[in-house]
């Protein structure tokens, strides 16, 4: 443990304290005396000393500390949140001497057995130090579990005094009671956060409990003998979905290239995710990660799968690497047209794009209000309004159709497609959107994932109008190639989809308006062409330029 300034010995000393609050208050819920209560009661403010004097010693650490290490930080980070806790179990104590005070027949209390709570305190409480001195996960989960076992007793006390009040006997004494187990419990939930902050000292990733027994059981499947100690994992993203991702990396190699990458969320996400890549993987083998392991808990799932190296063709263009992207377009090109070669299926393909903006108007409208805006004018012109642009062009999107349907991403913004340079291959990542569609779906959001990069410097801005515009020739020939005739009608739309509803994760509000007037730009085009001459629409490369 860290020995700054004593601070290991003060947190010893607030363990101890606690440890004999916790006897004290053991002994008053036995054999209820005005003595003990104000010997509990007593001891609050030294245990606030003790509690302030860490925190200080734990800033002071890492104020004049400036060059410390991260297994240290997250050390003083994890005494800093257990001291924390360690208080508010002493504060419960009081709390329930509090209410022990109140009672109108102290003998009422020994109708209730409280000494499996104190049992499984006393238990646990000894492990602290220990497991934060060894940063020792395989204790934290132990201190963690101690929260179930005390959610359990209370449910069983609870269900008891519930029934007791409706006798409407010994009501003050019986709410008296239900106040002490409840704060009993209330421990449970600090011992909790006492375990997480040892998880975090162990692994580095702040984890809830449910999270770490993911990770473990994902890892451990592949290794019975492994331990997530001896990993370092780093949480590093998280999707708008929900999904939290980390690279994860077996220590004892240590040349910083990640072994796999751990992926958790919604279990019905995940589980899509996991079908969409064995999809992907039998259409085309290599193009989609591994899956090593997959995991459903309470709720939740994990995928554990290869990592992929290279990089994502949005990093190719910020990186200014012109020649690694035009080869990766290239080879991205050739991957597309073999992949929606092989999966073509004859049937009409709608995306109803018009109807993708609908669902997802309330989440812009609520970062940009003034969009809702009825009233759009040039001049002396008035222009329909967004609402009035759907409501006119519904026919138009329900009649427009691909000629067939292919497997499309999904989700196909530019960061999702990962280049590997030296093997000349491309690769899709984040998967569980995939399915049977129309392939403008993914043309078009991979082009306005381009125009969103919020970049001002010039060559870079070029790379990314460069990608653009190549994927869009490239798409626009396919089209022609295979007799797809209202492939730029249908573009219009998805293009217009993405642009808005791009909004609604962008804060700066005039790149906001930008992306929204160009929406309703081609909005406007399309809704307001003649339908006899949606075989023959054009959609000019310049509306893709930012």
């Amino acid at each position: 443990m860290i020995a700054f300034e004593g601070l290991d010995r003060n947190f010893q000393f607030l363990v101890l304290e606690v440890r004999r609050q916790l006897d004290t208050t053991r002994r008053l819920l036995k054999a209820p005396s005005p003595a003990l209560v104000r010997k509990v009661s007593a001891r609050d403010n030294y245990t606030d000393t003790l509690k302030s004097l860490i925190e200080k010693k734990c800033v002071s650490f890492l104020r004049h500390s400036p060059q410390t290490d991260k297994t240290s930080a997250n050390a003083v980070a994890a005494i800093n949140v257990a001291t924390i806790n360690l208080e508010r179990i002493a504060d419960f104590c009081v709390n329930v001497a509090a209410h022990v005070e109140k009672l109108i027949d102290k003998k009422f209390i020994t109708r209730f057995d409280f000494e499996p709570y104190f049992a499984e305190l006393q238990t646990v409480m000894p492990l602290i130090v220990d497991a934060l001195s060894q940063a020792e996960a395989s204790i934290g989960l132990r201190i963690c579990r101690s929260e179930r076992t005390l959610d359990e007793l209370y449910d069983a006390d609870f269900k008891r005094i519930r029934d007791a009040l409706r006798t409407g006997r010994d009501t003050d004494d019986l709410l008296c009671c239900l106040y002490i187990v409840h704060y009993l419990e209330r421990m449970g939930d600090s011992l909790l956060n006492i375990g997480e902050a040892v998880l975090f000292a162990a692994t580095g990733e702040k984890l809830k409990l449910h999270e770490y027994q993911q990770l473990r059981d994902t890892l451990v499947a592949q290794d019975a003998d492994a331990s997530v100690d001896e990993y370092d994992i780093d949480f590093r993203w998280e999707t708008r979905s929900g999904c939290r991702i980390a690279r994860v990396e077996e220590k004892s190699r240590g040349n910083g290239e990640p072994d796999a990458i751990f992926k958790k969320g919604e279990a019905s996400k995940i589980r899509a995710e996991r079908d969409n890549i064995i999809r992907w993987q039998t259409l085309l083998p290599g193009l989609v990660p591994t899956i090593l392991e997959y995991r459903e808990l309470e709720g939740d799932a994990a995928l554990l799968l290869t990592f992929l190296d290279g990089f994502t063709l949005r990093d190719l263009a910020l990186s200014g690497k012109r020649d690694a992207l035009s080869a990766a377009l290239g080879t991205l090109g050739r991957t597309l047209e073999t992949a929606w070669t092989r999966s073509r299926a004859p049937e009409p393909a709608q995306a109803r794009f018009l109807g993708q903006i609908q669902s997802r108007l309330d989440d812009v409208f609520q970062l940009h209000p003034d969009f809702a805006d009825d009233h759009f004018e040039v001049g002396d012109l008035e222009l329909a309004s967004l609402e009035e642009l759907l409501q006119a062009g519904k026919a138009l999107d329900d009649s427009l159709a691909a000629p067939f349907h292919v497997l499309v991403h999904g989700d196909f913004n530019a960061d999702n497609v990962i280049y590997h340079e030296r093997s000349d291959r491309i690769h899709f990542i984040d998967l569980y959107r995939s399915g049977m569609n129309d392939y403008v779906q993914d043309v078009s959001v991979f082009l306005v994932s381009n125009f969103r990069v919020p970049v001002a410097d010039a060559g870079i801005r070029e790379l990314l109008n460069f990608a653009a515009v190549r994927m869009f020739e490239f798409a626009r020939t396919f089209a022609v190639q295979n007799g797809d005739e209202t492939f730029e009608a249908r573009l219009a739309l998805g293009l217009a989809r993405s642009f808005i509803t791009s909004t609604r994760f962008e804060m700066d509000r005039e790149f906001a308006r930008r992306m929204f007037q160009r929406g309703m730009y081609l909005l406007r085009t399309i809704v307001n062409a003649s339908p006899s001459t949606l075989d023959g629409f054009r959609i000019s490369p310049e509306v893709l330029v930012g």
